[in-house]
């Protein structure tokens, strides 16, 4: 249901978050580091 990759960017879910309406994702496009993101599904 949510694609591992979109465009250059690639999504980690933690999924026990997602249970809870909310979930981390770790981006990475190619010059940049890891950094968290937190979604609120809604």
């Amino acid at each position: 249901m949510f694609p591992n990759q979109i465009g250059d960017f690639k999504h980690i879910i933690n999924t026990e978050l997602l249970k809870s309406g909310i979930y981390i994702v770790k981006i990475q496009n190619n010059t940049k580091t890891y950094s968290d993101k937190l979604i609120v599904i809604k």
